[in-house]
């Protein structure tokens, strides 16, 4: 029974997280709306994404720094491309 309980609140809390309604305060007791709205907050915690993906704690965090590194490098591959382009022109 625990797990359909947790199950239904997951599905809630994912809907509310979606839509950006709150369904649970006006139709549900308040200790379940308790429940719904602290698991709302654990979804958006790094550490639910690297267990809903079965990855270490090390090998998500290793991912993200490599994506922020590619994201600086192509904005300064562009500024670089800008300013080339500046200086001799658009036909190059």
């Amino acid at each position: 029974m625990e797990f359909v309980k947790d199950f239904q609140q997951d599905i809630i809390a994912d809907m509310e997280l979606i839509t950006g309604v709150d369904l649970s305060k006006k139709s549900l007791p308040k200790i379940v709306a308790k429940e719904i709205e602290l698991k709302k907050r654990n979804i958006l915690k790094k550490k639910w994404l690297y267990q809903c993906f079965e990855i270490s704690k090390q090998a998500f965090y290793k991912r993200l720094r490599t994506q922020e590194v590619k994201q600086i490098n192509h904005k300064k591959l562009i500024i670089m491309v800008q300013g080339y382009r500046k200086k001799v022109g658009m036909r190059t």
